[in-house]
């Protein structure tokens, strides 16, 4: 019995430094990838090639992400963001809830989010939104109306990190764009808030919007 425990010890231990070799191989790689971009951006005039995201916008998994400074309402913006190829962001995984939560605080910034269409929350490219009271501030959605505004049709991420409903109008405070590219097609190299949005990028350079 004795044997067994330090032979499963053993195992563990050894289990810990393989992923521990594999992290740092994946950051290594991750390194290695974003200073080939910069060159490549370097050489092409700021322009991106191979997979590359445009300056200005940041890598998380396979897509680019861009998070504006500009201040805009949620339909200038979804606009907006459809003139860059892109999308107001689409946050489906945990991991690019943390990331785009990270990023964003302490600022706000549109996701792509409204029950405008259908009275219904849904994503910028028509997916049903259904409603994780955990990825919101305390009381929201709370559908607020204003005589002159109307209802709050719109999400953004509020200074916490956290979602809150609000109208889309030019009064709005802090609405930024935020946007996403997935980059599957290409090789993982490359991702682009205050509103938020995302796109799909392809190998030939353009960009697959959501609506």
């Amino acid at each position: 019995l004795q044997f067994s425990v330090q032979n499963h010890g053993e195992q563990l231990t050894a289990v810990s430094e393989a992923l521990k070799h594999l992290s740092a191989v994946d950051s290594l790689s991750r390194s290695v990838a974003e200073l080939r971009c910069s060159l490549n951006r370097l050489s092409n005039n700021g322009s991106a090639e191979d997979g590359c995201c445009s300056l200005g916008w940041i890598q998380f998994g396979s897509s680019c992400y861009f998070f504006s400074r500009v201040s805009l309402n949620w339909d200038e913006s979804k606009v907006w963001c459809e003139k860059q190829n892109a999308h107001l962001v689409i946050i489906i995984t945990d991991e690019e809830w943390d990331f785009v939560t990270k990023t964003s605080i302490p600022d706000w910034y549109w996701v792509g989010l409204s029950d405008g269409r259908t009275g219904k929350w849904e994503w910028v490219n028509h997916t049903p939104y259904t409603v994780e009271h955990r990825r919101w501030r305390p009381g929201q959605p709370d559908n607020w109306v204003v005589l002159v505004l109307g209802s709050e049709d719109c999400a953004h991420l509020y200074a916490d990190g956290l979602l809150n409903d609000l109208h889309s109008a030019p009064t709005s405070p802090g609405g930024r764009p935020a946007a996403s590219t997935n980059q599957e097609n290409f090789p993982l190299e490359c991702k682009p808030a205050k509103v938020l949005w995302a796109s799909d990028w392809h190998r030939t350079g353009s960009g697959q919007v959501l609506l």
